[in-house]
């Protein structure tokens, strides 16, 4: 987090401090469209790129845990983050998202 501080006078001449704090957003940077040259395996982790691939080889949630001996729960959780920094709505589009930008073979 960054703060940016100023003084300034009012009309009456008291003096107003004012502290602005900047945080930093963990998905603001990945505003992504499907004809977006963006490099999206910059922006996921190398599991959740695991987990794309496992997707478009038509894996289900299930399936996924047993071949990464994860839990279900935790996949949801990997498909929900990968969907929220691709700002893809479907899976559908998950999978052109990965083909236009060469994550699958």
């Amino acid at each position: 987090m960054r703060k940016k501080q100023s003084v300034k006078k009012d009309n009456g001449g008291t003096k107003r401090l004012t502290i602005t704090c900047f945080f930093k957003c963990e998905y603001a940077p990945y505003a992504l469209s499907m004809t977006s040259k963006t490099n999206i395996a910059a922006l996921l982790s190398n599991r959740e790129l695991e987990i794309i691939r496992l997707i478009t080889l038509e894996y289900n949630n299930q399936d996924i845990a047993k071949h990464l001996d994860i839990s279900k729960r935790t996949v949801e959780t990997h498909r929900k983050n990968i969907f929220k920094k691709t700002k893809v709505k479907s899976v559908v589009g998950l999978v052109v998202l990965a083909l236009k930008n060469g994550l699958v073979p």
